[in-house]
C-alpha cells in the first residue's frame, strides 16, 4: 500500500485523533470512513440538485413520473422476495 502525506490542520488532527481513540481504529482508517462518507454525500447532493432540475421542467418531470409508473408495474411480478 502506497503512503502519501497530506497536510491538515492542528483541529482537524485533534478530532482524527480523537476519533481514532474513542473507535479503536488507526487514524488511517478513521480518515477512510469519513472520505467515504464524504463522498457519499456529494453524490447524493449532486443527485437531489438533478431532481431538483427535473422538477423545474414540467414536460420532462412528466416523463419521469410516467417511467416511474411503468416500473411500478414491475413490483406485481408474483416473485417472492429473496
Amino acid at each position: 500500500m502506497a503512503s502519501e502525506t497530506v497536510r491538515i490542520t492542528p483541529t482537524a488532527h485533534k478530532t482524527l485523533k480523537e476519533l481514532a481513540e474513542q473507535t479503536g481504529e488507526p487514524m488511517t482508517t478513521v480518515l477512510e470512513h469519513a472520505l467515504e462518507s464524504y463522498r457519499r454525500q456529494k453524490f447524493l447532493d449532486e443527485c437531489n440538485r438533478a431532481y431538483e432540475a427535473l422538477k423545474a421542467n414540467p414536460k420532462e418531470w412528466a416523463k419521469e413520473q410516467a417511467e416511474r409508473e411503468a416500473w411500478d408495474a414491475t413490483a406485481g411480478d408474483g416473485l417472492k422476495d429473496v
